[in-house]
């Protein structure tokens, strides 16, 4: 049910066209369905939430409830909403969406969408309200105005200014809901340019008995923390619409502090800040993974295709790329024709070179046709109508600006051109330039592209994919294409790489994909092939990975995230065991994992599907006190299984999981410190992989990455000065 509204709206709004009538017969449905949604839950759960009330406790999902009172504050194109809902999908919480305050206060954890407002709520259900969080609520509330609700937040004021321009962390440590801001860009969270002449609205508060988790510029709270009799609140000051749904459109205040090659989590702060008080509220809270497998991220090297010694020169790359089992995406620019930017490179020579890339088992995107620098202009880009072909479309680049260009001509003859000479299967498209159109996700939806990547994560302020609204604009509608947001390339404004310094620029690289590991959040690489040094880097740099960060090929990590927000399930802690139930119709593809918060020290595990019925799955350490869940084969557990740890050597080693699909890890004891060697060959004995660390005395932990190679039976090999093991490993 949570996404069928999503859906709805996606499906009518290009059912009858891209007009500001469908905008309006849109906003009219979302009122409708919020209408309806209230009157169908009340009647589904109001009984049974009404007696648990009554009863003083609360249904045992373990789900959040995203209580949407966006009517309630007058809010008819439900910005707030999408923003609140993409918070708890980037940040794998499962959740329930409802209208009604009766279903909501039976979650242990409510987040509400909107500002508390004087006119929000009527007595009776600010009372309701006060009494689910005294008998044991965990409340999560934007923009707190109304002063009849101070006394459940623990402020005297609330003071609306639009001159703040950062939210400050100082001391992290003290609280467990601050377990990710760890970082420097995460303690100064920008929320505009300190030179802009203004920042998003935020609401500062007085503190009167609570903590302060973060403060603004002003020294003023902007993020509280409150114990109310049985339960907690936390009052943020800001609107979920303002560090969300206004970044992913490129709408802020100039917040991002570098365009590219730089680490800017400022939407992610939030996502992560809601996950972890959600884990935090809900004994052994169970979240999704946002990486494939049990990798701490994910890595996606793509290429920009747009140039004649770029297709010249692309295959040194996707050689080395295919030798190394790295699925790399080409994004091919079809320039076909001959103008001021360049030559017509896209011939009968260069088809075969592009079929040459996919059968060496990369994915092709489409970069546009021309490639042109005004593409986000749109008046020089009009929308246009679908039903061109590479004989009537005819754009072309003269004296700065573009002549016959459309959205829909771009998108559309670059697909089937690739499509149709190359067998190229397109799904993903990235703008030359990363000129973002306005019209382009309307375009994007229409042609039925899956997957885009034209805007700068740090530009857009984040790292998690996210779905494209239609008009870049806050009453557009969401479509079905996800954004996978550019984060590192070779292209440095004021220092540009060069053969010379490439290695300086490596590092930045790297800096950054290991920042986003340690938010559990995606890189996407860009490289343009058109120099062999530039192979060299991304040798380099994939030499250099962490073994917990997996390559991945860009539509493979989509259609996981794809995968991932289709999972839907709840779980409940009784009698020392954690169940949960799955309640989606068909199992989780094998790459998706579920995270059990403090599930180490579980004693047993079920889980069931959504008919009852048990589901095979495996389990294994993560991060020290939870564990990480696998579905279907592996080392499988069962309902009955009550041990958590599979160990399969006497002296304190383990390697699991095994069978493995993308990352085995070796857990190891030693007595004193000793240089280690960890070694993955082949049965034949050949070294395919190897990695020395220099341990110390105790328990230890490699991450042996095997999702390059085949199907069958390799070994690992462990070795000291002082041991020397070897393990069988099963590649499923």
């Amino acid at each position: 049910m949570k996404y069928f509204s999503s859906q709805l709206n996606s499906s009518l709004s290009f059912q009858k066209g891209e007009t500001n009538k469908s905008d309006e017969l849109v906003r009219i449905i979302n009122h409708f369905y919020s209408v309806l949604i209230s009157s169908l839950t009340l009647r589904i759960f109001g009984i049974i939430a009404i007696l648990l009330l009554a009863l003083g406790t609360f249904a045992q999902s373990g789900r959040m409830a995203i209580y949407n009172i966006c009517l309630r504050n007058g809010e008819t194109n439900m910005e707030n909403l999408a923003s609140s809902i993409h918070l708890a999908e980037a940040a794998g919480i499962p959740y329930i969406l409802t209208t009604n305050a009766t279903q909501a206060y039976t979650a242990p954890v409510v987040l509400l969408t909107s500002s508390l407002l004087e006119t929000t709520f009527t007595a009776s259900e600010l009372v309701q309200l006060k009494n689910y969080v005294a008998q044991g609520g965990v409340l999560i509330a934007p923009f707190v105005k109304n002063a009849e609700v101070f006394d459940i937040f623990g402020i005297s004021k609330s003071k609306w200014l639009n001159t703040r321009y950062r939210m400050l962390f100082d001391n992290p440590l003290q609280y467990p809901e601050l377990k990710y801001i760890d970082d420097s860009m995460e303690l100064e969270v920008s929320l505009a340019r300190l030179t802009y002449y203004k920042s998003i609205y935020t609401r500062g508060y007085t503190p009167n008995g609570c903590q302060t988790l973060a403060r603004f510029d002003d020294n003023t709270a902007a993020l509280t923390k409150y114990s109310y009799q049985a339960g907690k609140t936390y009052a943020f000051g800001v609107d979920w619409i303002d560090v969300i749904l206004r970044n992913q459109m490129n709408k802020d205040y100039n917040a991002h502090r570098t365009y590219s090659n730089g680490f800017e989590p400022t939407s992610d702060v939030f996502i992560l800040l809601v996950k972890e008080i959600y884990n935090q509220a809900v004994p052994y809270a169970v979240t999704k993974h946002s990486i494939p497998g049990s990798a701490s991220s994910v890595l996606m090297i793509t290429h920009d295709v747009d140039s004649r010694t770029g297709m010249d020169t692309m295959h040194f790359f996707s050689d080395w790329e295919f030798t190394q089992g790295i699925s790399a995406h080409y994004f091919v620019t079809t320039h076909y024709f001959s103008d001021a930017l360049m030559s017509p490179y896209y011939n009968t020579n260069s088809i075969l070179k592009i079929i040459d890339v996919k059968n060496k088992g990369h994915k092709i995107g489409s970069h546009s046709v021309g490639h042109f620098p005004d593409f986000a202009s749109s008046s020089g880009f009009p929308t246009g109508t679908p039903g061109n072909v590479r004989a009537t479309y005819k754009p072309a680049y003269h004296n700065g600006f573009t002549t016959g260009g459309t959205v829909f001509g771009e998108l559309e003859v670059s697909r089937d051109l690739l499509n149709s000479d190359c067998g190229a299967g397109v799904r993903t498209f990235r703008a030359g330039h990363l000129a973002f159109n306005n019209k382009l996700a309307y375009v994007l939806q229409s042609l039925m592209y899956s997957f885009n990547s034209t805007h700068s994560a740090n530009d857009v302020l984040t790292n998690f994919p996210f779905r494209q609204r239609t008009n870049r604009s806050f009453s557009g509608v969401p479509v079905n294409v996800y954004e996978i947001p550019m984060t590192i390339s070779d292209v440095f404004k004021g220092d540009p790489i060069s053969v010379s310094n490439f290695p300086e620029k490596v590092a930045i690289w790297n800096d950054v994909i290991e920042r986003n590991m340690a938010n559990y959040a995606p890189t996407v690489l860009l490289i343009h092939p058109n120099r062999q040094w530039k192979l060299i880097a991304e040798q380099m740099l994939v030499a250099q990975l962490s073994p917990e960060v997996t390559l991945m090929n860009f539509e493979e990590y989509g259609d996981f995230w794809l995968e991932r927000r289709d999972l839907d399930y709840s779980f409940q802690f009784y009698q020392d065991t954690l169940r949960i139930q799955l309640l989606s119709l068909t199992l989780p593809a094998s790459d998706v994992r579920l995270v059990i918060h403090n599930g180490a020290s579980l004693n047993a595990v079920k889980v069931v599907d959504i008919n009852g019925n048990a589901v095979a799955f495996s389990t294994q350490n993560w991060n020290v006190q939870d564990l990480i869940l696998r579905f279907g084969s592996g080392i499988l557990k069962f309902e009955q299984s009550t041990n958590i740890n599979t160990i399969i050597d006497e002296r304190g080693f383990s390697l699991f999981p095994n069978p493995a699909s993308d990352i085995t890890n070796l857990v190891y004891k030693l007595q004193q410190e000793e240089q280690v060697q960890v070694q993955l060959s082949d049965i034949s004995g050949k070294i395919l992989w190897s990695r020395d660390v220099k341990a110390s005395a105790g328990q230890g932990l490699v991450r042996i990455p095997v999702w390059q190679l085949t199907q069958g039976m390799y070994m690992v090999h462990f070795k000291t000065n002082t041991i020397n093991k070897t393990f069988k490993l099963i590649r499923e």
